[in-house]
C-alpha cells in the first residue's frame, strides 16, 4: 500500500478525533494473468504506528478510482481517526515531527477489503483482509521556512492603550504531502531588537504549494523593541520572527507542533506601499 497524500482536519468538535482523508492511495493485490475484474468498492482498516507503538486507527470506505494490473488506486473521504487516550502523547509527537522536520517516516499497516462486480449472474465477490505493512516517509513542513509578506490590509492605532493592529497577508509555501487544517494560531512576534507583540494566523490550512493566509499582528508600542520595529518599517523594512508556544493553539494535540515553530519573513519598507 502507498499513500501519496493525506489531509488531517483538526477543526472538528473533538480535536483528539480529527478527520483524515486522501486522494492518492494505491494497493497492490495478486494479479491474475489475462483476467481483469471490474471493481465495485473497497474498505480499509488502517493502523498508524510510530516507534513500534500503535497510536491511531482509521476505518474507512474506499471509492475505487481505477485498477491497473495488480494495483488498485483509490481515495477516501474524511473519516474519523481514533486516538486511544494512552497514545495521545505519541500522536502529538508525530504531528510535531511532521510540522518541524523535513521528512518523517512512520508505519501504516492493516487490511483492505476489495469488492468486485462479476455481473448479474455471479453478483459481487469480496477479497477480504488483504494485509499490508509499510514504513511510509512523508515530506514534512520543515518548520515552514518559506514565509513571505504579501500585502498590508489594515493598520489601526490605539494610542490610549499603546497598541497598533496590523492586518496583512502572508504566503506560507509548503513542500509537504501532508495537509493540516488547524484553525487559528497565535504566535509570538519579534523584531531584530526583541519582542514586539503577537500575531494570529486566521483559520489557516497548510497544504502543498502556496498558502495565502490572513494575519492580525498586535504590536505593543510600550516596548522599546516594538517602537524600533515600527521605525525600521518607515525607513528600510525589517525582519519579523515568529515563534510558537503551548499557548499558540487551543488544540492540545498540536501543542507540541506549535512549540517547534520558528520562522521569519521580511516586511518591506512601509509595507511595500508607496
Amino acid at each position: 500500500m502507498n499513500v501519496d497524500h493525506i489531509t488531517m482536519d483538526f477543526t472538528t468538535v473533538d480535536p483528539w478525533a480529527p478527520l483524515a482523508s486522501s486522494n492518492g492511495i494505491s494497493v497492490s493485490i495478486l494479479k491474475i494473468p489475462g483476467i481483469s475484474l471490474p471493481l465495485a468498492s473497497g474498505r480499509a482498516h488502517l493502523t498508524i504506528a510510530d516507534n513500534d507503538t500503535d497510536i491511531a486507527y482509521i476505518d474507512t470506505s474506499l471509492p475505487v478510482v481505477s485498477m491497473s494490473g495488480g494495483t488498485v488506486t483509490a481515495t477516501f473521504s474524511p473519516a474519523p481517526v481514533t486516538i486511544p487516550p494512552n497514545a495521545r502523547e505519541a500522536f502529538s509527537t508525530l504531528m510535531a515531527d511532521l510540522v518541524g522536520l523535513e521528512a518523517k517516516g512512520f508505519t501504516i499497516k492493516g487490511t483492505v477489503d476489495i469488492t468486485f462486480s462479476l455481473g448479474f449472474l455471479l453478483g459481487q465477490r469480496t477479497i477480504s483482509n488483504v494485509g499490508f505493512e509499510m514504513v511510509h516517509v512523508f515530506k514534512g513542513l520543515n518548520g515552514m521556512p518559506d514565509v513571505r509578506f504579501v500585502s498590508l490590509t489594515g493598520n489601526t492605532v490605539d494610542a490610549a492603550n499603546k497598541k497598533q493592529t496590523l492586518s496583512f497577508k502572508i504566503n506560507i509555501k509548503s513542500f509537504s504531502n501532508v495537509t493540516l487544517k488547524l484553525g487559528d494560531f497565535i504566535l509570538n512576534a519579534a523584531g531584530p531588537a526583541g519582542p514586539i507583540g503577537t500575531m494570529i494566523l486566521k483559520a489557516h490550512t497548510i497544504k502543498s504549494g502556496d498558502n495565502i493566509i490572513d494575519t492580525v499582528m498586535i504590536v505593543d508600542l510600550s516596548l522599546a523593541s516594538a517602537a524600533d520595529f515600527m521605525q525600521s518599517l518607515d525607513t528600510a523594512g525589517t525582519t519579523l520572527v515568529l515563534t510558537g508556544s503551548d499557548g499558540s493553539t487551543q488544540l492540545a494535540v498540536m501543542k507540541a507542533a506549535a512549540r517547534s515553530l520558528r520562522f521569519s519573513t521580511v516586511i518591506p519598507k512601509k509595507f511595500g506601499v508607496a
